[in-house]
């Protein structure tokens, strides 16, 4: 069995009594695509028709993504969100850069479940926002870099806390003076120095 790597000898195997074979190269495979294909030729020098390629593609697994930065857009409090920080915004911006330019996917982990994904086209920064607006409560996000169907680590946790309940106002609100000689509650508009 002649084994072949984009049209070039990458080896061979001998085929044993139960029709099988296995191969391992000598040498690791280079990054990138290879086009695999297979030629038998028998004891008396027969040679078979080389067979349909089986396409691999050899990739780096890609680091981790860090330097997430999460963005509030909703007044009063507008601008970065500290990891672990609370915010009005509940469909908040995430972004950040990656080491070089990349093309791939980055899935999108909010608790583990996958909320979306932003695709990469020779990028060097990404940038998401959420389709549904966040539900109030903890949301711990984490972000996956695939890269040819190879994924990476999921990163560290991006924690923030959504809280969009407006406070209710102020009711049956009383002053008490307690200089003399007016002490007691005081009246609406009226004013003691």
């Amino acid at each position: 069995m002649s084994i072949y790597d984009n049209g070039a000898l990458l080896g061979t195997a001998l085929v044993n009594s139960n029709k099988t074979w296995t191969f391992t190269p000598d040498v690791p495979l280079e990054i990138g695509r290879h086009d695999i294909t297979t030629q038998v030729t028998d004891a008396a020098g027969n040679v078979s028709v080389i067979t349909p390629p089986f396409t691999i593609t050899v990739a780096l697994t890609p680091d981790a993504i860090a330097n997430v930065t999460v963005l509030d857009s909703t007044p009063p409090d507008i601008g970065p969100i500290a990891n672990g920080g609370s915010t009005n915004d509940n469909q908040a911006k995430f972004s950040g850069t990656l080491p070089g330019t990349t093309d791939g996917t980055i899935m999108v982990y909010d608790h583990g479940q996958l909320v979306g994904t932003v695709t990469l086209e020779d990028a060097s920064s990404w940038s998401w926002y959420p389709d549904t607006p966040f539900e109030d409560g903890m949301h711990s996000m984490t972000f996956v870099l695939s890269v040819n169907n190879v994924e990476s680590e999921p990163s560290q946790p991006y924690v923030i806390y959504v809280d969009t309940v407006v406070p209710e106002p102020v009711g049956d609100l009383h002053i008490v003076d307690d200089a003399t000689p007016g002490i007691g509650q005081l009246q609406s508009r009226r004013l003691n120095q």
